[in-house]
């Protein structure tokens, strides 16, 4: 099977195409940064640009985007070429291929938690209104992932969040989590495996695959710490209600993972397992 990952050089592509490369022929698109991958193909391209002239592929996994949720918000042209536009590029660009579509958590207002697939859709910003922009742009035949990830940028690629924090721990600095905002976390290895399946089992619509708790932002750093063998008195809790960003963000933005569980084989890790195996990928 021939697959296609766009964005092959941001955090979420690097793993996909890493893990993907071991059951399928794989490609993946590269616009500003020259990055390579051993055994898979590189295809320069921009995804913004009308009539694409792309190879033929059984599956497409669509990870390109612009995440930057601040930037989305003082930039909204941008933001809907990034995520929505270069998704109506890329679906016309590959008829016929089983079309994976990257979503967020961030579509939903945050108000509820524990959003289901049937729940209606509310964005509060620039990126998530994009985001679910994008989703009406993929094929019928497709599937839109709502998820929120964390992970290695790997090969000198951006520092990531959780890079971030552990830098801070390691130096004895103190790191902040807001213990009123939630998500259902997912490690990019793990969502890896997960999509690897998605692609062999080819589910259509709507699926969230998020990690098996919800869990404050507080409570992840919490427990990074304790798998890293850092005090946990350096992580200091604070208010999400009381913060000020340039961008809204949800509040409880966690997912009702039921419908992935009901089929997918792949066992989801929680944020402590997952911890562990990134563990081993630092050594």
């Amino acid at each position: 099977m021939k697959v296609l990952v766009t964005g092959g050089s941001g955090m979420l592509g690097k793993a996909l195409v890493n893990r993907l490369s071991r059951e399928f022929q794989v490609s993946h698109t590269v616009h500003r940064t020259g990055f390579e991958f051993k055994g898979a193909a590189a295809i320069p391209c921009d995804l913004t640009a009308g009539d694409l002239a792309l190879p033929a592929f059984d599956a497409v996994v669509h990870t390109a985007a612009l995440t930057d949720v601040d930037l989305c918000q003082s930039t909204p042209e941008e933001a809907y070429k990034a995520n929505v536009l270069a998704t109506r590029n890329l679906a016309a660009a590959c008829p016929g291929a089983y079309f994976v579509y990257i979503s967020t958590d961030f579509v939903f207002d945050g108000q509820k938690g524990s959003y289901r697939e049937t729940d209606p859709a509310n964005p509060i910003s620039e990126y998530g209104r994009t985001k679910y922009l994008g989703e009406s742009e993929i094929p019928l035949s497709g599937c839109a992932i709502r998820t929120s990830i964390y992970g290695l940028s790997g090969n000198g690629g951006k520092q990531t969040f959780l890079e971030k924090s552990l830098d801070r721990l390691k130096n004895d600095q103190e790191i902040l989590g807001f213990d009123d905002q939630w998500f259902s976390p997912v490690s990019i290895y793990n969502l890896a495996d997960l999509l690897a399946e998605v692609i062999a089992q080819r589910p259509k619509g709507i699926l969230h695959l998020g990690g098996p708790e919800r869990l404050s932002k507080y409570q992840f750093l919490q427990q990074l710490a304790a798998s890293f063998g850092y005090s946990g008195s350096l992580v200091k809790a604070n208010s999400f209600a009381g913060h000020k960003f340039q961008a809204p963000r949800p509040r409880d933005a966690s997912l009702d993972t039921s419908r992935a569980r009901s089929f997918l084989k792949t066992a989801v890790c929680s944020a402590a397992e997952s911890f562990e195996q990134i563990k081993d990928k630092l050594k």
